[in-house]
């Protein structure tokens, strides 16, 4: 009955069921939907936990990006392939979440602030999702996640050096491509303050010109 409640509540359809199952998950997690306790704040706290899900399909670990032990989210942006097709659904869901809840929107920049700060905890194919859906996120304005959340967390120097912050660009400027244009792009970097240090993604032995050029020839 909750979840149905909540799947009324927020208008989603039949299409999206198997996302809606999170709610499943995320109540298993906290205990918070008693009518005592303050609507406001139990959201916020569900919510959090809700965005540990979508991603990784159960409450990570604290220091860690990884989920507890126990039953897991078989939906989760982690666990699907990596493809446009199969992650945009993804998105669209949690669009319509923050259109009903906007003063959750904090609570999604957090997470993927979290998330990127830490891509060294991710294998390399869940490297990629996130950046599809990063990608995707930008595509579709999803509401959180400003440029500067996802470009600035990225500049981290283990990261640059090791080239995990140069996969992750290259999959999210070719997925960001196929639905926008070149001028977009150039607009969010802009909004990033990212436009005139693209080399800063870069490992030093491959920041130049000469190397930006050979990368994305």
């Amino acid at each position: 009955m909750l979840l149905r409640a909540k799947m009324h509540q927020l208008n989603i359809s039949n299409e999206d069921a198997n996302l809606c199952n999170i709610w499943k998950y995320v109540n298993n997690s906290v205990l918070i939907f008693s009518p005592e306790v303050n609507l406001k704040f139990s959201a916020n706290l569900i919510y959090h936990i809700y965005m540990q899900v979508v991603f990784t399909g159960g409450r990570t670990q604290p220091g860690t990006t990884k989920p507890d032990e126990g039953e897991r989210h078989p939906y989760s942006i982690i666990d699907c392939e990596p493809t446009r097709e199969v992650i945009l659904p993804s998105v669209i869901y949690i669009q319509k979440i923050l259109r009903r809840r906007p003063f959750l929107i904090k609570n999604l920049e957090n997470v993927m602030r979290r998330f990127l700060q830490s891509l060294e905890l991710f294998e390399e194919n869940e490297r990629k999702k996130l950046a599809i859906f990063t990608a995707l996120a930008f595509s579709q304005k999803l509401s959180g996640l400003p440029p500067e959340t996802v470009f600035q967390p990225l500049l981290k120097d283990n990261l640059v050096s090791k080239g995990i912050v140069l996969s992750f660009i290259t999959d999210f400027f070719k997925v960001y491509l196929v639905d926008n244009s070149l001028d977009d792009l150039i607009s969010i970097l802009k909004r990033g303050k990212m436009e005139e240090n693209l080399l800063e993604f870069f490992p030093s032995a491959k920041r130049s010109a000469e190397g930006f050029s050979e990368h994305f020839a």
